[in-house]
């Protein structure tokens, strides 16, 4: 992501205050603080859940960045969804069955805000969440190739995710 971020600083503003900016003070941006869910084990951090639901006139951008563009054309097939933007656990709060919580934690809040869809993206080289997502009973409803960018995770497709709450 501090690649990403350091596309959108102006001179003088480093990738991690636009990130610092967006979390803080953007309501409109994913990374938003009242968007994000800590996930707690006996007290301790052991991941975070972010979701927001894609606004209804949601179109993908022709002016983002060209590793964003294929999400961005994803995300505009689903507008009115409660979308899963990511979903992180500590490698050692990993295998326990807390993906599953996470999940139930996130159908929960999707009904809370009204909606009856959730979806998510995934890579195809991530085939343990993609495992733990189709297991929950999300099904695959669009690929877009992944554009790689420094930092970035292994090539592939993003997978859309979806699942009907009713």
């Amino acid at each position: 992501m501090s690649h990403l971020w350091g596309l959108a600083a102006v001179p003088g503003q480093s990738a991690f205050e636009v990130g610092r900016t967006a979390l803080l003070t953007q309501s409109d941006h994913y990374i938003f603080f009242r968007n994000w869910c800590i996930v707690e084990v006996g007290g301790a951090v052991a991941g975070a859940l972010n979701c927001y639901v894609i606004p209804e006139a949601s179109a993908a951008s022709t002016d983002a960045p060209e590793a964003l563009r294929p999400l961005d054309e994803l995300k505009a097939l689903i507008p009115g969804c409660y979308y899963i933007a990511m979903v992180a656990l500590y490698p050692t709060a990993q295998g326990q069955g807390l993906g599953k919580i996470v999940l139930e934690e996130a159908a929960a809040s999707a009904r809370a805000a009204g909606c009856s869809e959730m979806a998510l993206l995934v890579g195809s080289a991530n085939t343990r969440a993609r495992n733990l997502y189709q297991a929950f009973g999300f099904s695959d409803r669009a690929t877009r190739p992944f554009v790689p960018f420094p930092g970035s995770d292994l090539p592939g497709d993003w997978i859309l995710m979806h699942k009907s709450l009713s």
